[in-house]
């Protein structure tokens, strides 16, 4: 939630300095943002809520011209303008900034962590209730705890009303507290004040007002009226008297009374200035702007309501704030160890804002963050990864979103010498030898904090390798040197796409190792009636191996050349050479490659082609599919016939060797026929398949009712893939998603096993790829999806795969027919849209050989 300013009212004598550091302190640790964040004192001494408030938004306001170098006030800049004003209560010596910084010896999460003052839970609330609002001024008191339940509905705030805020309290309440009277629409029509209340339900005030620009520049406007300046710093400096006015009995008040009532009444008379001569004048012109003004009442619900104000404190019972933050500190470092040895669900960017929010503003408290994150590395190998996304999370918030954009390159020849020797034998030495990599030269700008984070990220992906090989070797073994089988002359495999229809990113390293459970339901598809992948291997009359990819050629004369690009994805034939050094062809760079093919395929010359009609960035699985087909392909050209186990194994090790960190849904959707739950299974460290069964009639619905539609947007996953692996291990939020995902997954594929499609659940799993990576709908598919169900053709619509463009799943709507739908994308898609039917496939895998 981003405020244009926030701006703290203290009383008149209280510490600026002591404010401003708390209150950045609270900012640092993400509780709120903001361009601008004020203190502003009180001009004098006891000014009440109102004459703070104006004092507070005319200060604001100057601010808001000087910075767009305007030398008078200009009162409609608050028309853009998203301001918050906090009210600090009265001080007193065990609490020098009042009441809302109470301190316990709790922590606060929401989802940030730091101490459980008041003021934070009323600073989370605002924050909720503002966050559908775009301009205006929020007023809060903090002399109490109020706590809302987790999610509260929306309210509709009007452009021409003041929002008061309130909630059901009780009878007893209303002896202490005041109280408002509302019509039928809810608006006030008069206010009491520490009065037995008769009826039920009495709505007890809340120290919360919004009001909109067209409103708040009225209330600013009142600090050059006289009397009502003398509460502002303008009359006080122009030699002028103070003037105690209330938000509630001097302004709210002013919108439900006639004149002469509002001016004469001495309802909560201690609220408002005792000078009864110059308190009839300020409210003749406060009336004067506001009584043809409305005040509607929200009514909140909450959960817990503490008035904190008349509480006594004694110094000796309160705990010190030096104890508190030494609490704090201390709990968030063991929070962040136990993170990354048990895998905890901690939100690692709220631990690190706190570290660093308690580091820049308490500098007597410093910590070596970094020295903490490099000890948690070598201690947690093999949960290496998570320490070292975490210290690249760490340089990431210490650039403050300027140093570029998280993704990007990371060979460096500063990282890749360190790279190369984790690869052979990951320990603590080479993490150490990266760490004083960092510190020599990468911590000098934001941009190179940015820089060396992909590096350190880079670094991480090397240890899930590492995991993931290992697990995977265990169920995949390569060619043997010498082939004592006859190797024929040509092979062939033709694979089927796969259409993912749940739990995508859980069969992703690492979130696949973890995630429980980690499982997919998909599906092998024809598309238009064809496998529309293929690997096809010959014999061929020129020594080494020929990669043809359409119209690309790739000759690899020596091992050297496939050692070269197996691990460059944007390399022609990258994807092959992986594939290669998977089935160990060759086993090494030194390998003599002619001698090496003579022995396991009986010639010195060879052919690799590949065939898709799929486009590029199609979401299918082209590229894990296409991986299939060439490992199963090489293994027939060389005698052997692979499993299907296997072959999945085998490509999620070709994913992890092409740097592009997939998982292993796609494979298992061509590799099975049929609808199926694969799942990743602990107990022996495999990927297991279970057969969904569905009947043919249920069959027959899936290949007349689902449609692709292809969108003409492309994007590769990597970017997304890796944006979605930042945020898992970050842990927090995006944890909550996958969990989602884990909890369904088991009920989705129940509901295809009865014949029926969920479209709710294919929604809340679509929506989760939306929330996981930012951005995966592009405009043009989010308006064809919104147009297509405005013309009731569809039920649903999900993104293939990663998302960010390629094919469009949609279930059209009983009774619709696929002709439809390519009339409608011929009418209103754009040129590059086309439409494709979808069949079941049960039998996904072909192969020849001649």
């Amino acid at each position: 939630m981003k405020w244009d300013t926030v701006v703290v009212a203290i009383r008149y004598g209280q510490d600026v300095e002591e404010a401003r550091t708390e209150m950045q302190f609270l900012q640092d640790c993400g509780l709120f943002e903001t361009e601008t964040l004020l203190v502003v004192a009180d001009p004098c001494d006891d000014v009440g809520s109102a004459g703070s408030a104006l004092n507070a938004l005319l200060t604001t306001a100057e601010h808001l011209c000087a910075r767009r170098g305007l030398s008078v006030l200009n009162e409609s800049l608050l028309e853009s303008s998203k301001i918050l004003i906090l009210q600090l209560g009265s001080p007193d010596e065990s609490l020098p900034l009042g009441a809302g910084f109470l301190p316990l010896l709790k922590i606060a999460e929401c989802p940030w962590i730091m101490p459980d003052y008041p003021i934070v839970h009323t600073i989370h609330n605002v924050n909720e209730l503002a966050a559908n609002c775009d301009h205006g001024v929020w007023i809060c008191g903090t002399d109490t705890l109020w706590k809302l339940p987790g999610k509260t509905n929306e309210f509709n705030l009007k452009s021409d009303e003041i929002a008061a805020f309130c909630f059901e309290g009780d009878c007893q309440q209303t002896l202490s507290h005041g109280t408002y009277e509302v019509d039928d629409e809810d608006f006030v029509k008069s206010l009491s004040y520490r009065c037995q209340y008769v009826g039920d339900n009495p709505r007890v005030i809340l120290a919360l007002l919004y009001l909109p620009p067209s409103l708040s520049t009225r209330f600013l406007s009142l600090y050059s009226v006289y009397p009502i300046s003398r509460s502002t710093y303008y009359g006080v400096d122009s030699g002028t008297l103070g003037l105690k006015l209330s938000l509630f009995f001097d302004l709210i008040m002013a919108t439900c009374l006639p004149l002469d009532e509002f001016v004469s009444t001495h309802l909560a008379a201690n609220k408002s200035d005792r000078n009864l001569d110059v308190l009839e004048q300020s409210r003749r012109k406060i009336w004067e702007r506001f009584h043809l003004c409305k005040c509607r009442a929200h009514c909140l619900p909450l959960t817990h309501y503490e008035y904190l104000g008349d509480l006594q404190h004694s110094g000796n019972m309160l705990p010190k704030q030096e104890v508190i933050r030494v609490n704090l500190q201390n709990s968030v470092l063991s929070r962040i160890s136990a993170m990354v040895l048990s895998d905890s669900q901690e939100y690692s960017t709220a631990l690190l804002k706190t570290l660093m929010a308690i580091n820049i503003n308490y500098p007597h408290m410093k910590k070596d963050i970094l020295a903490v994150l490099e000890s948690l590395c070598v201690r947690g190998i093999p949960h290496c990864a998570r320490a070292l996304m975490l210290t690249a999370e760490y340089l990431a918030i210490l650039a403050r979103g300027r140093g570029g954009l998280r993704s990007g390159p990371a060979a460096n020849p500063a990282f890749t010498h360190i790279f190369e020797s984790m690869k052979k034998d990951p320990n603590g030495n080479h993490i150490s030898e990266l760490f004083h990599a960092v510190r020599e030269k990468w911590l000098r700008s934001e941009t190179e904090m940015i820089r060396a984070a992909r590096h350190l990220e880079a670094a991480a992906q090397i240890y899930t390798q590492h995991e993931v090989e290992k697990i995977c070797r265990k169920h995949f073994a390569g060619i043997p040197n010498e082939s004592k089988r006859a190797t024929p002359q040509s092979v062939t495999v033709e694979a089927a796409a796969r259409v993912d229809l749940f739990g995508g990113w859980l069969d992703t390293p690492p979130i696949t190792l973890y995630a429980n459970p980690s499982a997919v339901v998909n599906m092998a598809i024809l598309v238009d009636g064809k496998k529309p992948i293929a690997c096809h291997i010959r014999h061929g009359f020129d020594a080494g191996i020929t990669v043809r990819c359409g119209d690309t050629i790739v000759l690899l004369s020596s091992s050297q050349d496939i050692y070269e690009s197996y691990n460059k994805p944007g390399n022609p034939g990258a994807l092959v050479c992986a594939c290669l050094i998977c089935v160990g062809v060759p086993s090494g760079p030194e390998d003599d490659l002619l001698e090496t093919l003579q022995n396991r395929f009986g010639t010195t010359g060879m052919e690799i082609e590949c065939t898709s009609c799929l486009p590029h960035g199609s979401g299918l699985g082209t590229s894990s599919i296409l991986a299939a087909a060439i490992i199963q392909a090489l293994g027939l050209a060389s005698g052997f016939h692979y499993t299907e186990k296997s072959i999945c194994h085998a490509v999620l090790m070709v994913e992890q060797l092409l740097t592009t960190g997939g998982g292993w849904q796609d494979q298992v959707g061509c590799l099975y026929p049929g609808v199926k739950k694969g799942f990743f299974n602990k107990s022996d460290d495999s990927v297991d398949v279970e057969r969904i069964d569905i009947s043919d009639e249920f069959e027959k619905e899936i290949n007349s009712r689902m449609v692709l539609i292809y969108t003409g947007k492309t994007r590769l996953a990597k970017n997304l893939l890796q944006e979605v692996v930042r945020g898992w291990f970050s842990g927090g939020p995006i944890r909550d998603v996958i969990a989602s995902l884990e909890n369904n997954v088991t009920p989705f594929a129940t509901s295809i096993k009865k014949g029926k499609m969920p479209c709710k659940l294919i929604e809340l799993y679509y929506n989760a790829k939306k929330t996981l990576a930012t951005g995966c709908e592009p405009e043009i598919v989010t308006s064809l999806i919104s147009h297509l169900k405005r013309e009731n053709l569809i039920k649903t619509a999900w993104l293939a795969g990663a998302g960010g463009g390629g094919f469009l799943y949609v279930w059209l709507k009983d009774g619709i027919t696929v002709d439809q739908i390519r009339t409608f994308i011929s009418r209103y898609g754009t040129a590059e849209m086309t439409v494709h039917t979808v069949t079941v496939d049960n039998s996904p895998i072909t192969m020849s050989s001649s």
